[in-house]
């Protein structure tokens, strides 16, 4: 997506846009460690993580929107890049989570919510979504169940109670 980085080998700097690769790139652990955002980032409107890897590389290319994989929790260190991101991202970006529908993406939503994107809003995680695909749906364990009981997510708690009615996620 629209993103440009500085990073830095030794005391040099060098910078690289990544709107150039229009099918992905891989940050490694290492180049996450040693860029920095650059701070204006004017195409940037959106960012959506996204969960699954099937659906991130479904997903159709729009030069406004940064798409990240987020293979469920992000590391410290990818953490760390994205707080970097969103302080030096306009004010007016709107950031989206689109995860699978059962405890683990509503967990994994929270914890980017409470962690990176406080304004983050939940992608195609509705009951009109699941109910379109609960033929998919997989049986919850009880353990499972009872933990997702106690789960508190607000932009979650429709899709959290549709989960506990049918058992299944």
């Amino acid at each position: 997506g629209p993103l440009k980085l500085k990073i830095w080998k030794g005391s040099e700097a060098k910078r690289v846009d990544l709107s150039d690769f229009t099918y992905g790139v891989v940050l490694n652990s290492q180049t996450v460690k040693h860029a920095m955002v650059e701070v204006e980032q004017p195409a940037l409107k959106k960012i959506v993580t996204i969960e699954n890897k099937t659906n991130y590389l479904a997903m159709e290319y729009d030069p406004e929107i940064l798409y990240i994989f987020c293979h469920g929790y992000f590391s410290p260190k990818e953490v760390r890049f994205l707080q970097m991101l969103m302080k030096t991202a306009p004010e007016e970006i709107q950031c989206y989570h689109w995860g699978d529908m059962d405890y683990g993406g509503i967990r994994i939503f929270e914890y980017i919510q409470k962690h990176i994107f406080p304004g983050i809003k939940p992608l195609q995680m509705d009951v009109e979504t699941y109910e379109k695909y609960e033929e998919y749906a997989k049986t919850i364990s009880k353990e499972t169940m009872e933990k997702l009981e106690k789960v508190n997510v607000p932009l979650l708690e429709e899709l959290k109670e549709k989960l506990l009615e049918t058992g299944k996620g």
